[in-house]
């Protein structure tokens, strides 16, 4: 909980974690006017950014209320991933994807980093931005592009809050306001729980009230659904989110167009479906909304390449029946309404140029496409170089840290080394490359890089050996 004091008077609000108290606490009092027990308690952390509206609410709201100094611990914190190449590319071209005037959710980490920060630059240096766009061969998806200056704004729609969402509303995007029937209240953006960097949460805590009011966080039922909700009824929240685009990752993509996000096909988790389902399915249900699965064309893998779209796989999260739009660092795939020859045939021309061959092979094996289909000429130059290339002489336009980074000038050095070199640890005949160049370079590094890892005091071979591996990669 947060709080705030007002003319020795106490407001309370749940801050970064509405999106199931809410709903929780609905539940809880109907199974007390069933006749069951329970105790609903909150804890007052004094760090936490005080969040009015939706997320407001009165003392009485608890059966217990604990305000103690020790409560009041440092707020857990997600550090700003370094954007890749790899990851602009991808955001570029999902960038490319939102309406001016529309609605918008985006997730956390290095690729809704890179889709918050294109938007910035679409909207503040828009020749820049069209440059880039060309220099991606994005006129090879002309239908999709969406390339001018934000006039109306956005209006966000995110069960996450994300620092990208945050970095929008700084820069002037997402400033479409959306109205409530019943209040008159105004918001540009709705959320269910937020989670950031220690630079987001100080931001929240110095922004204006005027600004501030304006960001509501609400229930997950009101977020995720467009119906069944004691918060708002579903003409409403049709109205607020036009034009939609609903942006976030997966792992994999099948053939078909279905898509893997949360587990792997021998039944490991690897991670939670969260919202992604809702937005999916809410594409299909607004009018105008479209569903965009950003994901890296491939992978290591055992030290080999795979690609990260496959002819099939034992589990998905996303269904065949909800596929939409699918966005590679290579380009757009719009696969809503297509036959699965066409779906086929549009993923391939968005995957890595390495697999695109096996890939036009196991469909021709099946059925799926013509015997005599060949790949365009066109998309046959999907390379992890091209991208490089194409987006070298813009990188004053796409730094490493679009919004900053908590790393001092020394780790920045140590972290880029360790980077190198888990970048080549797949790889065996790379690593052993790198191994040896190591051990030959006989560099001298400050020795509190050394210190930093442990290894200025290095005794036994296998330490000795560790030292001349990472200074050989500094720098």
């Amino acid at each position: 909980m947060a709080v705030r004091e007002e003319n020795g008077r106490l407001r309370l609000s749940l801050s970064c974690n509405p999106e199931v108290t809410l709903d929780l606490a609905n539940s809880m009092r109907a199974q007390r006017n069933s006749g069951e027990k329970n105790c609903l308690v909150a804890v007052i952390n004094r760090a936490l950014p005080f969040m009015p509206g939706s997320a407001e609410v009165s003392p009485d709201f608890f059966d217990m209320v604990i305000d103690d100094p020790i409560c009041t611990h440092t707020l857990f914190c997600t550090p700003n991933m370094r954007v890749s190449a790899t990851d602009y590319a991808i955001g570029l071209h999902a960038s490319s994807l939102v309406r001016d005037g529309g609605t918008l959710q985006i997730g956390i980490g290095s690729l809704g980093d890179a889709i918050a920060h294109s938007l910035i630059v679409r909207h503040n240096n828009n020749t820049g931005y069209r440059a880039l766009l060309g220099a991606l061969n994005n006129d090879n998806f002309p239908h999709h592009i969406y390339a001018g200056e934000f006039i109306e704004g956005l209006y966000g729609c995110s069960e996450m809050f994300v620092n990208g969402l945050l970095e929008l509303i700084k820069a002037g995007i997402i400033k479409r306001e959306v109205i409530d029937p019943v209040t008159q209240k105004k918001t540009i953006l709705h959320g269910g729980f937020f989670i950031g960097p220690p630079a987001f949460y100080q931001a929240l805590r110095e922004m204006p009230d005027k600004l501030l009011e304006k960001i509501d966080m609400s229930s997950i039922t009101f977020i995720n659904h467009l119906y069944g909700d004691a918060f708002a009824d579903e003409v409403t929240k049709r109205a607020q989110r036009t034009k939609a685009a609903f942006i976030n990752t997966c792992m994999m993509v099948t053939l078909s167009g279905a898509a893997v996000s949360d587990a792997l096909d021998d039944g490991r988790v690897v991670s939670g479906v969260g919202g992604q389902y809702n937005f999916v399915a809410m594409a299909h249900e607004l009018p105008d909304a479209r569903s965009v699965l950003m994901l890296r064309s491939w992978r290591m893998r055992d030290g080999n390449p795979q690609s990260n779209i496959v002819t099939h796989y034992a589990h998905c999260t996303i269904p065949r029946h909800l596929r939409d739009i699918v966005v590679t660092e290579y380009g757009v795939a719009d696969l809503r309404g297509k036959s699965d020859s066409a779906v086929i045939a549009a993923l391939i021309s968005i995957a890595d140029s390495r697999f695109q061959q096996a890939l036009c092979d196991w469909a021709k094996l099946h059925g799926k496409l013509a015997v005599d289909y060949e790949i365009p000429e066109r998309f046959r130059n999907n390379t992890p170089e091209n991208i490089h290339t194409a987006l070298r002489q813009f990188r004053d336009q796409l730094p490493d840290f679009p919004f900053g980074h908590d790393f001092t000038d020394d780790e920045l050095v140590i972290v880029k080394a360790l980077q190198k070199l888990k970048s080549v640890s797949s790889s065996p005949l790379d690593l052993l490359k790198t191994v040896i160049t190591s051990i030959f370079a006989d560099k001298d590094v400050p020795e509190r890089y050394l210190e930093r890892m442990g290894l200025d005091e290095a005794t036994s071979l296998k330490e000795k050996l560790l030292r001349k591996i990472f200074s050989g990669n500094i720098g």
